[in-house]
């Protein structure tokens, strides 16, 4: 670690700006095994992973005068994460992700959905072929094994970050929380399972309301496939379908104070006495509607509780 303390303008802005490298390996893996042993694998310490990236701090006293003061305080991370070391170049992983050694642990390589054929309603993908020249370029299958697994982002955010704007005025104080992250993937798993297109397979199920969207007829140009009466789940099986922009804002907590004056706590006989509002998590920005953004450095949704709207009053003395 490397860091920096800082205080400028007699420190009406104060921070500190960090630099980080963290390196761990004998990190438990399964190393492949001969299938003439009778195991696939075994788990050894092989695996080597590194983070690295900086951390910012900024305080700032916008305002202080003598009733009324204003500080905001900013905090910024960045982190990169790259696999060091695999029993091979290459780990096909499961059906959001490959292990390749210097790369990120956090990459997305999913199957890229090509939207919906308007002639049959049928669900169509990405795949590479190559032309007579040794050209790759890009078609569309229907198969959904055929189709090519790509790139297409990671969990890990650009930045992830906070700001808390603290007010006084008088007896009174507000302090409001703010915590963001800017870029980064987020798999919607809970909405695919709410867009299976198999009729009568799944009774007592739950549809999204987007399946009123589906294909009916020929012509028909929309993002969700025919319904069938087989057993083909191909079009909700996991793809860039059901994979979108992670960045969000969210207001964590907005509290409102106020402090008796002096004078009636000590008529009183209290040393201190203070009555607040607060309402945790009252605002979230996010382009993803129904869907929690917080769902952890996997960044795959599995029908986890979203962060729950609250207020409370309350009264704060002591004699």
């Amino acid at each position: 670690d490397l860091g920096i303390d800082y205080g400028l303008f007699a420190n009406r802005i104060t921070g500190s700006l960090t630099w980080f490298k963290r390196t761990s390996d004998n990190l438990l893996f399964n190393l492949p095994l001969a299938p003439s042993t009778g195991l696939n694998g075994v788990n050894a310490n092989i695996g080597k992973v590194e983070n690295h990236g900086v951390e910012i701090d900024i305080t700032s006293q916008n305002i202080r005068g003598r009733e009324f003061q204003w500080t905001t305080s900013i905090n910024l991370s960045h982190i990169k994460n790259k696999i060091l070391t695999l029993p091979q170049a290459s780990v096909a992983g499961s059906g959001f992700s490959n292990l390749i050694v210097g790369e990120s642990l956090y990459n997305f390589y999913l199957r890229q959905w090509a939207g919906v054929d308007p002639a049959d309603g049928r669900p169509l993908w990405y795949m590479d072929k190559t032309d007579a020249n040794g050209k790759v370029y890009k078609d569309t299958t229907h198969t959904y094994a055929s189709a090519t697994r790509y790139y297409n982002g990671s969990s890990l955010p650009d930045w992830t970050g906070g700001m808390t704007n603290t007010f006084r005025y008088k007896g009174f104080d507000l302090n409001v929380l703010i915590a963001f992250s800017i870029g980064g993937k987020i798999y919607d798993a809970d909405y695919a399972g709410l867009m299976y297109a198999s009729v009568g397979n799944q009774p007592g199920q739950n549809w999204s309301t987007d399946i009123l969207q589906r294909w009916q007829k020929p012509g028909d140009i929309t993002n969700v496939p025919k319904l069938t009466t087989t057993t083909d789940y191909s079009a909700t099986t996991s793809s860039t379908r059901f994979l979108f922009d992670a960045t969000y804002a969210r207001v964590r907590n907005i509290t409102l104070g106020y402090s008796l004056s002096k004078a009636i706590m000590s008529r009183a006989h209290l040393n201190n006495a203070r009555v607040f509002i607060d309402w945790q998590n009252p605002f979230t920005f996010f382009g993803r509607k129904g869907l929690d953004p917080e769902a952890g450095l996997s960044a795959i949704t599995s029908n986890t509780s979203s962060v729950y709207r609250t207020m409370s009053v309350g009264l704060n003395f002591d004699f």
